[in-house]
């Protein structure tokens, strides 16, 4: 999977967004967005919003089904809930990489900041200022024109970087991207995940100060693995990212399967428009 594909998404538009992935649904109408969220000190009017303007975006699907509004997961952030639920593609190296050389005047800290964002969204790491290296074999097609946007005294350009052998290729990869700290930062991450079960396990239903802390570190969790690049095993030789970032989705999808999801489906249940919600299954 393309790292260019996923979508970082700001807190309000990650609890419209997960509303899905709370209730295992493919569609959904408004009133089970309002009603999951009231929970988390969202307004109608503050829901309503969100679902504008992630459609707005395209990021967020929206159909009239029976005289309601139903919506669904863009095509971007379809790819962005595989890579949260471990169904991504795994990276493979096909013997070269993706060089990305940048010039910026010293002057345009805004043109320098945007092509630093750009770089690490579609998957890059800095070797050294002004030079960024994917583990992709091709720069991504969505880079051109973001590039191509750039202020005219901006200058940047991608081409091909074909390692003598597969000890070098993995320096480089070493020296852009920190396997051994993004493994640590996902592993730290996940150590945390044990607390929180004992929280939501501590009475007859999970309290409400449980059930925040669990939704804050699910969303710094999703964070820290939309983050993680995409790396060929082959490449971080003892470092596997994906399966630390599976493992790490895994055990907070499991907490909620166990504590929040049937009561959350049982909300929504009867709710008006309820009868055109597609269900993804467990």
């Amino acid at each position: 999977m393309s790292p260019s594909q996923r979508y970082r998404l700001t807190r309000p538009a990650f609890d419209i967004v997960s509303v899905f992935g709370s209730l295992r649904a493919h569609a959904l109408p408004t009133s089970a967005f309002i009603a999951v969220l009231a929970a988390r000190g969202y307004s109608e009017t503050n829901v309503h919003t969100q679902l504008n303007r992630l459609v707005h975006r395209g990021l967020l699907v929206r159909a009239p089904r029976g005289g309601r509004a139903v919506f669904f997961l863009g095509a971007r952030l379809l790819v962005s809930f595989d890579a949260l639920s471990g169904a991504g593609d795994r990276a493979v190296y096909a013997g070269r990489l993706t060089l990305l050389l940048t010039a910026v005047p010293e002057s345009d800290r805004a043109a320098r900041d945007r092509l630093d964002y750009l770089a690490r969204r579609h998957g890059f790491g800095r070797l050294r200022p002004g030079a960024f290296v994917s583990a992709a074999a091709e720069a991504p097609a969505a880079l051109v024109p973001e590039l191509a946007a750039l202020p005219a005294a901006a200058w940047a350009d991608t081409s091909a970087l074909v390692p003598r052998c597969h000890e070098h290729a993995r320096e480089l990869i070493a020296r852009a991207f920190d396997p051994v700290g993004l493994r640590a930062g996902l592993r730290a991450a996940a150590a945390r995940t044990p607390a929180l079960g004992d929280a939501l396990a501590a009475g007859p239903a999970p309290s409400d100060a449980a059930l925040r802390s669990f939704g804050e570190h699910f969303f710094r969790a999703a964070a820290l693995v939309l983050d993680t690049p995409a790396l060929p095993a082959e490449l971080t030789p003892g470092v596997d990212l994906a399966a630390d970032a599976g493992a790490l989705m895994c055990g907070l999808r499991a907490l909620h399967a166990a504590h929040i999801a049937d009561r959350l489906r049982t909300l929504v249940a009867d709710l008006p428009g309820a009868e055109h919600i597609e269900w993804a299954g467990c």
